[in-house]
């Protein structure tokens, strides 16, 4: 008697089955507790020498993290934040992730996070003042804080290993209005998005909605993300209005600053 139908028959049904099994993703390792207190771990941070620099900030946010974390310690985020250079206000913020000793609940005194409170003390002052030096950068929170929007800047690169960034968020009654990204160099400005971007005054958006009238009449951008690129602009556009304006709009300016419609590939 051939058996060999029968078998490839079965073998055919385990392996079907064995897709068939829903897979589980690794678990993550069981939480150990700390059995540290947060309020204490805090006032022994602001007893600790580094901290001093930044002992007068105002601090927005504290979480200690309940778990253990390698070579017995835990970890702390601490979210500092200034007052910026403009009349009604940018709150500049960064944030220090310290290791905490499990056995005496004080921080672990190393360069690293000395490091990284001097980076903190020194750079976001000093990248909050070019930022708001840029033209662009002024014409943007100009807009902005003149429709009375709440405006943060966080700051990045307490790790050392790059250009220290602004990260730009203005907060409405709808939420988040429009984002900025600033890093220091040789170009400065990243990239920026608006919401409802009619009610913006810059030169460049304004020569956008223009072009973008002309090109789908009865459409208009409810969100707007500018690019630049070296000495041009990029822009990427959410258009709404007539059923028939496209989802997306992809537009650039040209070596004279003229928008254009970029040309598809294969034409």
């Amino acid at each position: 008697m051939n058996h060999r139908p029968a078998l490839q028959t079965t073998l055919a049904l385990a392996i079907l089955l064995t897709l068939a099994a829903p897979t589980h993703a690794a678990e993550p390792p069981p939480c150990e507790p700390t059995g540290l207190d947060q309020a204490q771990v805090l006032r022994e941070v602001i007893k600790w020498g580094g901290y001093g620099r930044v002992r007068l900030w105002q601090r927005t946010q504290v979480r200690l993290d309940p778990c253990k974390a390698a070579n017995n310690t835990a970890r702390m985020f601490i979210t500092l934040s200034r007052a910026g250079g403009y009349p009604r206000g940018v709150r500049y913020e960064g944030q220090l992730i310290l290791s905490i000793d499990l056995a005496t609940g004080k921080p672990v005194d190393t360069p690293n996070h000395r490091g990284q409170v001097s980076r903190m003390a020194k750079g976001l002052p000093q990248a909050a003042k070019a930022a708001e030096r840029n033209a662009q950068i002024k014409a943007w929170l100009s807009n902005q804080l003149r429709r009375k929007r709440h405006i943060t800047a966080r700051f990045s690169d307490l790790g050392g290993h790059g250009q220290p960034c602004l990260d730009y968020e203005s907060r409405g009654d709808g939420g988040t209005q429009g984002t900025l990204q600033w890093c220091q160099g040789r170009h400065p400005l990243k990239n920026y998005t608006l919401v409802n971007p009619q009610r913006s005054d810059g030169k460049e958006v304004q020569a956008l909605l223009a072009f973008i009238q002309g090109q789908h009449p009865g459409c208009r951008p409810d969100r707007l993300q500018m690019r630049p690129s070296g000495k041009t602009w990029q822009a990427r556009a959410r258009l709404v209005g007539e059923t028939t304006c496209p989802k997306g709009f992809k537009a650039a300016t040209s070596a004279r600053g003229e928008w254009i419609r970029p040309k598809r590939r294969g034409r």
